[in-house]
């Protein structure tokens, strides 16, 4: 029998919902910068657990070649591809478990750590005396654009990804779009000028087949960038301005405890 008392119908206070905006903001009241970390985005490949549906890490519906949101295990298909409006660029050094699917640690942009590996052709990862390695990756803290919602993350690119990394980092470097006041100049404007459509596809490697990403620049240096193009444009391109400089003063930093 249900305990749960029922409500009386008469004498009846209708409830007044503009009490919700009394009490707005407070569900974060007590929460700072050090209270949030920016989820990774993490491109699947054959190997991952998150693919293996004998694993306790399976993701439902989840495929080599999809790109997977860490906080959310929300699943992107790689031939699609995700809308990335990058933010702030960072080279760093970070350990990994023996088999290459535990995240261990972000050590930085500090050098001094690989000190204990040793370069392994070109791999780019080194072993360390603990059995563990440590990856030199390319990440990019931005804002993953789905739709009307809009939020930030972390995209590492390591071993394979390397080489789509300094691609992209060529695509930002080269963009140069008309100077605002000087007419007939142009000037290399921020990262987060320009969205980027994100897909994946398989590689041939001599280690073996795997999956690599594909940016390529949604906008020409003529349309106006994410401000004319993209819903809330302008609100993206000011987020993305705050995501930098979070990044850059340490308020803000990628979670450190996935597995893929």
């Amino acid at each position: 029998m249900n305990e749960v008392a029922k409500k009386e119908t008469g004498n009846i206070v209708t409830f007044d919902p503009s009490i919700f905006l009394e009490d707005a903001d407070t569900a974060t009241e007590n929460m700072t910068s050090d209270s949030f970390q920016i989820p990774r985005l993490y491109l699947l490949q054959k190997a991952s657990d998150a693919v293996n549906k004998s694993s306790d890490k399976y993701v439902t519906d989840a495929e080599a070649g999809n790109i997977l949101e860490s906080a959310t295990q929300s699943v992107y298909d790689g031939k699609t591809g995700i809308t990335f409006v990058p933010a702030f660029y960072e080279r760093t050094w970070i350990e990994w478990s023996a088999d290459g699917k535990s995240f261990i640690k972000d050590h930085g942009s500090d050098l001094a750590v690989v000190h204990d590996g040793q370069y392994v052709g070109n791999s780019y990862k080194f072993p360390t005396k603990d059995g563990t390695e440590i990856r030199e990756t390319a990440n990019y803290y931005g804002l993953l654009v789905d739709g009307a919602n809009v939020d930030p993350v972390v995209l590492p690119m390591s071993k394979t990804n390397l080489t789509s990394s300094k691609q992209f980092n060529m695509m930002m470097a080269r963009l140069r779009i008309p100077h605002p006041k000087k007419q007939g100049e142009t000037f290399n404007p921020a990262s987060f000028w320009n969205a980027y459509l994100l897909t994946t596809a398989e590689k041939q490697f001599p280690s073996g087949p795997a999956f690599v990403y594909k940016a390529s620049p949604l906008f020409n240096a003529e349309s106006g960038g994410v401000v004319n193009n993209l819903p809330n444009g302008e609100k993206i391109y000011l987020a993305a301005k705050q995501l930098r400089e979070d990044i850059k003063q340490g308020s803000a930093k990628a979670t450190d405890t996935d597995t893929i």
